[in-house]
């Protein structure tokens, strides 16, 4: 199962697909692009990812990584 648009624009606060993929990335989220260049995110990577604390010990963002995309 894969997490709908809404909630990718409500995780990464972009409407855009390049935006959400820097985003993405910049947090660790492993995903696909598909055909369309949607980013594709499994709703078990989203969960294993904001559980695990794996990538920021609890931070809620990357908040220097979102300064350098913005």
């Amino acid at each position: 199962m894969f997490v709908d648009r809404e909630d990718l624009e409500q995780l990464t606060g972009y409407v855009r697909r390049a935006e959400q993929v820097k985003w993405l990335r910049a947090n660790g989220i492993a995903f696909r692009v598909n055909r369309r260049g949607d980013p594709m995110v499994l709703v078990s990577e989203l969960e294993r990812s904001m559980s695990s604390g794996e990538a920021h010990q609890g931070d809620d963002l990357n908040w220097e990584a979102l300064k350098a995309i913005g």
